[in-house]
């Protein structure tokens, strides 16, 4: 049972009760003029160019806190989530929407929206309400389309908030006509969904109620979608393709697909998916009776795939929650031959789902699966299960699966299945592993039952190493197959935690916001705005903070500027910008700090303060001739924050460490770093960067190099393997207390996540599901007091003499445990490890044959653990030094060959 806060219940009633009274006297009419803004009574006045506003008093007309310049921007007062804060441009109640559900809400809402487009982007926002849609809506590039949300955790669904009511049935079933249709750089926030003529007695194979295809970067977050055929599909269709997909906090009720994700040609970002039937089963919107939620359950469990993943790079999920399922992740091949997935999922709960997760096809480097917990009431059929055609690897580390499944892990053709620190406790009458072909193997896992492994009459292969067992084991397994069951006293190190979020999200110290251009900016790409933007920025430091609103256009600055403590920069951007059309949007053009590298940055940010939804370019930047600029940003002191922020091409990046910087936020942020990507350190506290994309793609199709112009394509291979290979770093690493990283990307560059000693102190912190790619070394450690990577990609590109995916230099020291993930590319040595105490498991190598997957030197102590190392023979793993002083052991290992397809290596040859 969910418990929901009697008490925020009644609080958010309450707020309902009046918004919903305010919004009846809304005018019926749409407007004729297409910018118009929230101010019905015509009370404001736009100030003079240049004059400092009449009042320092914050300017609210009924529920909205509004800027000058004629109301070009407002902040709902009574949002929620309440530490959300959004600027928007538009309201869809101004375009003639109507909130009680009453009459089609399409158009007006598309009218809104399309005005939001006309302008350069921007959030449009949804007021609490009822909003019917009888057809499909089209969210534009670097539009959001936003409302009020709580979690279906927290209130049943429909209690509150922004609801639509969908009534679009497109051309059964083809994605591409799906109901919301999302851009580039768009996005969908803080919504419930339901789609209605919705029968579960015959249910109508509807298109998707959310789809995109074709774009770059769309978000989906704070999102429920009930009562939907199909709820999510990206790049899903012949022709179609996605990259940058990020979800953050979705909850979905599906009668067929909850999620699916293909043709994926970047990085894609899961983040707290839920799919479950008892968001609709407890939603208030259609109540259902005991009868109706009992039969949603049955059906769901027979009839629904919580995730599907075709083929997609780099894709992550991360704290996934799956319920009553047919299937609750399936990864397979495109049907339309594109290729299948790669990349890793931690934090994974399923529950009562007959296949928690099924493997049919995925990359050849493997799957990662992190963090993985399985139970069951029902009779289930199994936990993981890989395909017959599948011949890779997938690796299950640290979790259980217990209750009734008639298997935990089942392998059906030629590949491996390994379990690391899991327990079984499935109380079945079958065995707890079944493999009819290929290796199923076990790594300091426990037992609880007897029967633990069986052949089924097939040929197999069974590892055993270093498992507890609470009965006496029994096992059935033919002479066809083998069966090592064996000690081999190495210690193995458990993952200790996940990723620890912010409890809340940064923002200005007051609500109170003023625009730009009502000090004198201009915006248009050539006037020098610099001293209106700090004329703003230092009126409202003085007011003792609020919001720096930037509308649409290009300004000019080429002075650095300072946002004061307690005071936001903000402009238009409402989600992740990863596309060149965002140029259109609040985009600065920086000229300050050139010929000046250590110089103040562009844009320094005081304790408190923070910078959120710009985009920035570099006009006089040469990739052939380059300019050494400063940093674009830097945090001069504890709790800056940067969110959805680009910066196109960069000389350097963002500076969250030269300052105390203790509390420091960055999330959502894209972008192009040609010498220096993050600079994180002088941090005594807890800091966060989650979702960060620095890819070198932004250096081509963008449509402006001063005034126009713009990289041309050829320009990138040249850039990446001639210029940032050499010298690029991604994310630098100074002294951390303890460093929460999550999901952060970087293609091209030197070294992308790099870690040093500052002011004789380093960093302990916690890397989850980072990327890395077309670089020399993915991860290299000067110094360090203890990194945990969970499931880190790894890619190993270039031409240089020595590239590696993870180097410790011999002043390492420190700790440093990798858990899952694997390598791809072409490295000359999979690791080169010279210092620290060091634990890798349950990583696949992807190495020729002649590239040894460890290279061991100097005092590091090493032991490896449940690792797949390809094409490797037992004299031929590990190459130590002649010189090398440390400690190796390793336990559960995998390597291709031998009889069965795969050997065990369980200690490292003398």
């Amino acid at each position: 049972m969910k418990s929901y806060g009697i008490f925020r219940y009644f609080v958010l009633f309450l707020s309902l009760v009046a918004l919903m009274a305010l919004l009846s006297c809304q005018p019926e009419e749409t407007p004729t003029d297409s910018t118009s803004d929230p101010d019905p009574d015509g009370s404001l006045t736009e100030p003079s160019e240049g004059d400092l506003p009449d009042t320092v008093e914050p300017n609210i007309v009924g529920d909205y806190l509004l800027t000058g310049n004629k109301g070009s921007a407002f902040v709902p007062l009574a949002h929620y989530p309440e530490d959300d804060v959004i600027v928007c441009i538009k309201n869809v109640l101004d375009y003639g929407a109507k909130a009680d559900g009453s009459k089609d809400a399409s158009a007006a809402i598309q009218k809104a929206l399309d005005a939001a487009a006309q302008q350069g982007g921007g959030t449009v926002y949804m007021p609490a309400g009822t909003y019917y849609l009888k057809d499909k809506i089209s969210i534009p590039d670097a539009v959001v389309l936003c409302g009020d949300w709580v979690s279906p955790e927290i209130e049943p669904a429909g209690t509150s908030g922004t609801i639509i009511l969908v009534d679009y049935k497109g051309r059964t079933p083809q994605p591409q006509y799906g109901c919301i249709r999302l851009g580039s750089s768009s996005g969908l926030r803080n919504v419930t969904i339901y789609q209605v003529n919705q029968s579960l007695e015959a249910p109508s194979k509807l298109s998707p109620t959310v789809w995109g295809a074709n774009q770059s970067s769309p978000t989906i977050e704070n999102v429920t979608i009930l009562n939907a055929y199909s709820a999510v599909s990206f790049g899903e269709g012949e022709g179609m393709n996605s990259s940058l997909i990020t979800m953050t906090n979705v909850y979905i009720s599906t009668l067929y697909s909850g999620v699916t994700i293909s043709n994926s040609y970047d990085t894609t970002r899961l983040e707290n998916v839920h799919v479950s039937p008892e968001y609709l089963a407890e939603n208030v919107i259609v109540p259902m009776s005991e009868e109706q939620k009992s039969a949603l359950c049955d059906y769901t469990f027979q009839n629904v795939t919580g995730i599907t993943l075709y083929r997609g790079d780099a894709t992550g999920l991360y704290d996934t929650f799956l319920e009553l399922c047919r299937v609750g992740i399936h990864l397979t091949e495109d049907p339309y031959g594109s290729g299948v997935t790669s990349g890793a999922i931690v934090l994974t709960e399923v529950e009562n789902c007959d296949v928690g997760i099924w493997v049919e096809q995925a990359h050849g480097v493997g799957t990662s699966i992190t963090g993985f917990t399985a139970t069951a009431t029902r009779n289930c059929t199994s936990a993981i299960e890989t395909g017959e055609k599948y011949t890779a690897h997938t690796k299950v580390e640290d979790g259980s699966i217990t209750g009734t499944y008639l298997n935990a892990g089942v392998v059906t053709g030629a590949a491996s299945l390994s379990f690391t620190d899991m327990t079984f406790d499935i109380n079945s009458t079958d065995y707890v592993l079944l493999a009819l072909r290929g290796v199923l193997s076990c790594t300091a896992c426990h037992f609880e039952d007897a029967n633990v492994v069986s052949d089924a009459g097939g040929a197999a292969a069974f590892y055993l190493v270093d498992c507890t067992y609470a009965k006496e084991m029994t096992n059935e397994v033919g002479s066809r197959s083998k069966l090592v069951n064996t000690q081999s006293g190495a210690i193995y190190e458990p993952i200790s935690s996940y990723h620890v979020y912010r409890d809340t999200l940064p923002g200005p110290a007051r609500q109170d916001i003023v625009s730009v251009k009502d000090f004198g900016a201009v915006g248009n790409g050539k006037t020098d705005d610099s001293q209106a933007f700090q004329a703003a920025l230092d009126e409202m430091g003085k007011r003792g903070g609020g919001i720096v609103f930037v509308p649409n256009g290009r300004y000019v600055i080429k002075e650095c500027l300072t946002v004061p403590s307690g005071v936001e920069l903000t402009g238009v951007l409402g989600a992740l910008c990863y596309s060149a059309d965002a140029l259109r949007t609040s985009c600065l053009l920086l000229y300050a700090g050139a010929n000046n590298p250590n110089g103040d940055a562009a844009i320094s940010l005081q304790e408190n303060a923070g910078i959120r939804g710009l985009v920035a370019w570099y006009p006089e930047q040469d990739i052939d001739n380059l300019t050494e600029y400063s940093y674009a940003i830097r945090s001069l002191g504890k709790n800056a924050y940067a969110i959805n922020v680009n910066i196109c091409n960069a000389y350097q990046y963002m500076d969250f460490g030269s300052y105390p910087s203790a509390g420091h936020y960055v999330r959502n942020c894209g972008g192009m770093a040609i010498l220096r990507g993050m600079y994180i350190g002088n941090n005594d506290g807890e800091g966060w960067v989650e979702n960060v994309h620095l890819n070198q793609h932004q250096i081509y199709g963008l449509q402006i190099k001063g005034e126009s112009g713009g990289y041309a394509p050829e320009e990138f291979d040249h850039a990446v393997y001639d210029i940032l290979i050499k010298e690029m770093e991604g994310f630098v690493f100074g002294y951390n207390q303890n460093e929460h990283v999550l999901g952060t990307f970087c293609l091209g560059s030197y070294a992308v996540y790099l870690f040093e000693e500052q002011d004789g102190k380093s960093t302990r912190a916690t890397l989850v599901q980072i990327g890395a790619d077309g670089c020399r070394d993915s991860i290299v450690v000067d110094q360090a007091e203890e990194l945990h990577f969970i499931a880190p990609g790894n890619v190993s590109l270039g031409s240089d003499s020595s590239r590696t995916y993870l180097r410790t230099n011999d002043t390492f020291d420190g700790v440093l445990n990798i858990w899952g993930s694997g390598g791809y590319g072409g490295p000359t040595h999979g690791m080169i490890l010279e210092g620290g105490t060091i634990q890798i498991s349950t990583f696949t190598f992807a190495a020729f044959t002649a590239v040894p997957p460890i290279w061991l030197g100097g005092e590091a102590d090493v032991t490896l653990t449940s690792c797949v190392i390809p094409f490797a023979s037992s004299s031929a793993m590990v190459v130590p030094s002649q010189t090398y002083s440390g400690m190796y052991e390793e336990a559960g290992t995998l390597c291709l060959g031998g009889s069965y397809g795969y050997q065990l290596i369980k200690t490292f040859p003398d």
